[in-house]
């Protein structure tokens, strides 16, 4: 191989230049020339090997970077995910999942996550869940908390369906809730309410304002409609429904209105009837023939034929009072029974007249015929007059009034008959 060395030995050496002409020092310069190309292209072709090894890899990078996610110009330093999935854990270890179309941060490092076509299921019991919609959505990763608006949908795993225009789901608290009107609808039949909590821990679900339910057969056992002006509360667990605020049941053609209006379920076959029934403060109970009121009530239930539940006996307390065509009877504790048409009065029981009252402290009044009969120390004001006896008999409808008193054998004996406008006594008996 030649050396280099010997060559620039041979075109630097000074024992040379002595003897150069120009052209020789022209030749000279030429030779330094050749020399520098002969170094310097090695490393120039080693260069160009190297950035044709490079040029591929780069390509490839550019390409990467085309098919990623960019920002927009207002969205520079944010977060911006599509199709993607997100989980939220509640204080009790439930595990609950969102899905969305885009998942984008409303401000850098905010936490705030505006969320377009969220789609969630949120587990309320080990075999109860909801499942929700809406077109647009805000969740606060901090807080772990939903907002979801535009026309929010619902559906429960029992099929049935409502609507809202906004909803939130607090995960630490395990609430479900929505500030605006909501409607609902499916088997059990609909319900429409100014807003409205779910407490998952509690497995209660509660409505505000004005709520409107219409229950078909398959939810109470009968068509019922309830509605209220405060809340209305359903304690799932224990299959209890309280009313609160003006109040009001529509049954069997029959109306109840109170303050609270409480009923409990059970099932009858493959029936849900209501087992239990109470209404407090102000009740006032209008079958279309007559008007009862009192300050409490209860109603006991048996089940009928086909396993519907049937009114056994309806207890009232607290002033009752029941009024028809005009006649009223008060006391201080009614019991209806609605196979008889009967109504047993006890405590301070007071029958009214055209022209005169009548005192006992037991009655039972047949409300059909305006027929009243009396017992224990029964008192009858009429026409300025005041008879005592231990037992009556009243005809509301036509004034007439029997008396009597008990025998030895405890047996009564009617001792008198009154008329509306006169006051004589018969022959004794």
């Amino acid at each position: 191989m030649f050396d280099l060395r010997q060559l620039d030995y041979i075109f630097n050496h000074n024992g040379f230049k002595k003897d150069f002409n120009a052209e020789d020092v022209r030749l000279q310069k030429q030779k330094k020339i050749v020399r520098l190309l002969k170094i310097s292209l090695p490393a120039v072709a080693a260069a160009l090997i190297g950035l044709l090894a490079v040029l591929p890899t780069l390509q490839e990078r550019a390409e990467l970077f085309n098919n990623s996610i960019k920002p927009s110009h207002q969205e520079l330093e944010k977060l911006h995910i599509e199709n993607t999935q997100l989980f939220m854990t509640d204080k009790k270890n439930r595990v609950n999942s969102f899905t969305a179309d885009t998942v984008d941060e409303t401000k850098p490092k905010s936490q705030i996550l505006k969320i377009i076509n969220p789609k969630g299921r949120l587990l309320l019991t080990e075999d109860k869940w909801v499942d929700i919609k809406s077109p647009l959505g805000f969740y606060n990763q901090k807080k772990k908390f939903v907002d979801m608006k535009n026309n929010v949908e619902i559906e429960y795993n029992d099929g049935m369906k409502a609507k809202t225009k906004e909803m939130f789901y607090d995960a630490d608290l395990a609430k479900i809730y929505s500030n605006t009107p909501v409607s609902a609808w499916g088997k059990y039949g609909n319900l429409s309410s100014e807003k409205f909590v779910y407490s998952v821990d509690d497995d209660l679900l509660t409505f505000f304002g004005n709520t409107n339910i219409d229950a078909n057969e398959d939810c109470f056992g009968e068509r019922t409609q309830i509605s209220t002006k405060k809340t209305a509360k359903f304690y799932q667990r224990e299959q209890k429904l309280e009313a609160e605020g003006d109040a009001q049941l529509v049954r069997d053609g029959m109306t109840i209105n109170g303050d609270t209006i409480t009923a409990i379920f059970s099932k009858a076959g493959d029936k849900t009837v209501i087992s239990d029934f109470s209404a407090k403060d102000n009740v006032v109970v209008n079958n279309g023939d007559r008007i009862v009121k009192a300050d409490y009530l209860k109603a006991f239930f048996k089940n009928g034929t086909n396993n519907k539940s049937v009114i056994e006996k309806v207890e009232m307390t607290g002033d009752v009072r029941s009024t028809t065509e005009g006649r009223q009877v008060r006391a201080d504790k009614g019991i209806y029974h609605p196979d008889t048409q009967i109504i047993e009065m006890m405590g301070n029981v007071n029958a009214q007249t055209a022209d005169g009252e009548i005192f006992a402290q037991k009655g039972v009044y047949y409300p059909d015929s305006g027929f009243v009969k009396l017992t224990e120390k029964v008192t009858i004001l009429k026409n300025g007059n005041k008879i005592l006896s231990d037992y009556a008999e009243t005809n509301l409808n036509t004034g007439v009034s029997k008396m009597g008193t008990k025998d030895k054998s405890g047996k009564t004996r009617v001792s008198g008959v009154f008329y509306e406008n006169t006051f004589k006594k018969d022959k004794q008996n």
